[in-house]
């Protein structure tokens, strides 16, 4: 198979079903890889040849472009992987940080950009599972690979608690997340969406293996069009849930523990071990304000507890 024949698969899979405006968002696709490598097949690709063709993308419309199909050539290829069309995504094989940087991000989601990300995100018609993904990666405040990756393993439900081993973190420190209640509803959903499979978000062509980050971004993308949302990645919830929080009057350290976040000094030595009774007061009233925010003027709405399976 053909990279063109893949890229069209896909788009006609995923893109056309689940994005408000497909043919916009797949511009990327159109302009900058399919001239170069649409003809190739899809064995045929490897890093040094998609490099070079990122490295043109970047030279002729500059470093976000050019990240931008990086992300395309991603999903395509992962995509492809799952059908069992091609063995290698050589999209992975690429730094991002070889093509260059976007810089330091400040995006972070008003109110009334949560209302409206949180309805379109649940009204989509997509697989229930990328959307409780997404839902809670907002709610937690994690890296999306840090939940993509999750084994049933490291989780205790029973007390609501969660222990990311430091091999999975950037921080290369074990974490300690402490789950609200719509969290441990959330996962005990996932957990029956998965059939048994020992991952909490397993890949759906093959159950053995865990979904990669990047299956979320065409879901997060069709949300943020259906919501009317320019410039939005899925980190940005982190920033999103550091803004907020901290207008709403938490404690600074209890927010970067919560999230994560080095901790200069001695203090960072003992930072992530604390704070657990205030951590979880903080995070239900986080959980809880999302719900309330989700469902303000939205009688209607279809929320996550009465969703039907998709």
């Amino acid at each position: 198979m053909t990279f063109a024949d893949a890229a069209d698969r896909y788009k006609i899979e995923w893109v056309d079903r689940n994005w408000k405006n497909p043919d916009k968002g797949w511009l990327p696709v159109r302009l900058h890889l399919i001239p170069s490598l649409g003809a190739m097949a899809l064995d045929d690709i490897d890093a040094p040849a998609l490099r070079t063709q990122l490295f043109a993308v970047r030279e002729r419309s500059g470093t976000p472009t050019a990240l931008h199909a990086r992300g395309w050539a991603l999903r395509i290829f992962d995509y492809a992987i799952e059908h069992d069309w091609c063995k290698i995504n050589p999209a992975r094989q690429i730094n991002a940080a070889r093509i260059g940087t976007r810089g330091q991000r400040e995006r972070w989601l008003s109110n009334q950009e949560i209302h409206r990300y949180l309805v379109s995100l649940h009204d989509l018609d997509c697989y229930r599972g990328y959307k409780l993904a997404l839902h809670l990666l907002l709610m937690l405040g994690l890296r999306k690979n840090e939940l993509c990756g999750a084994s049933w393993k490291e989780f205790d439900i029973g007390t609501g608690e969660w222990l990311i081993p430091g091999s999975r973190m950037k921080s290369k420190k074990e974490h300690r997340v402490f789950l609200p209640l719509q969290a441990v509803k959330m996962l005990s959903e996932l957990q029956r969406l998965g059939g048994g499979s020992d991952w909490v978000l397993p890949m759906r062509t093959n159950p053995t293996r865990a979904m990669k980050g990047d299956n979320l971004d065409g879901a997060h993308e069709a949300a943020l069009v259906a919501a009317g949302i320019d410039d939005y990645v899925i980190h940005d919830h982190r920033h999103t849930i550091s803004t907020q929080l901290r207008d709403q009057g938490h404690p600074s350290e209890v927010i970067e523990a919560a999230l994560s976040h080095a901790t200069p000094g001695i203090a960072g030595v003992y930072a992530h071990a604390q704070y657990k009774d205030q951590r979880l007061t903080m995070l239900q009233a986080w959980a809880d304000f999302l719900d309330m925010t989700m469902n303000q003027n939205t009688a209607t709405a279809t929320t996550p507890g009465n969703e039907p399976h998709r």
